[in-house]
């Protein structure tokens, strides 16, 4: 592992996950916030309005709390990106709990509690190499049936805070081990202000 890259990037109020995987190794990267408290637990799920070019990507949400014997589990619920604009509506349910990049059932497959989510961010794990490029306008929650057209993804005083987060650059870049995801804040870029976290070619 330790052959692809990637990181974020903030330009007019934009969020840009970029860089380049390669499958001769982990295949993936991954970028995250430090570790917070969100106050998610009424919501319902997120709406993630972000453009890119045409590969999945995964929203990726860690506990404050590490599952059955220690190991951190990382929810994921994967998207396609689309070269326009688009709003992805993803509900909480959709979320897979995953360890090593594998869904894990059984003991080990605890629920995801919103009241305790610590970590937001993205991961692209398609099993492609190549270059990637998302671009993140904003992160909503929402309640509500996910399905309804009744139920509006409106800011709130919990996006708020996220947005925050995001727009501040409370973002480690880590790539391409599982096991560096509670290892943030390595080294400093000076250029982004960004705490970043890689693992060794």
């Amino acid at each position: 592992g330790g052959r692809s890259t990637g990181g974020p990037q903030f330009a007019e109020g934009i969020l840009t996950f970029a860089g380049r995987t390669n499958t001769n190794g982990g295949g993936f990267s991954s970028i995250r916030t430090r570790e917070s408290t969100w106050e998610l637990a009424d919501a319902s799920g997120l709406v993630i309005r972000a453009r890119g070019d045409g590969r999945i990507y995964q929203a990726d949400i860690l506990l404050q709390r590490k599952g059955a014997g220690g190991m951190p589990i990382a929810y994921r619920a994967k998207f396609e990106s689309t070269a326009e604009w688009t709003e992805h509506r993803i509900p909480f349910g959709s979320f897979q709990p995953t360890v090593f990049g594998e869904v894990v059932r059984g003991p080990r497959a605890v629920p995801l509690d919103t009241s305790a989510i610590g970590t937001l961010g993205f991961i692209i794990y398609d099993k492609k190499d190549g270059p990637f490029q998302l671009d993140v306008e904003w992160i909503r929650s929402y309640t509500g049936d996910s399905d309804s057209s009744s139920s509006e993804a409106a800011p709130s005083d919990n996006f708020a805070v996220l947005k925050r987060g995001f727009l501040a650059g409370c973002f480690g870049c880590i790539e391409p081990s599982e096991t560096m995801f509670a290892t943030l804040g390595r080294t400093s870029s000076p250029d982004t202000g960004l705490d970043y976290a890689s693992e060794p070619e």
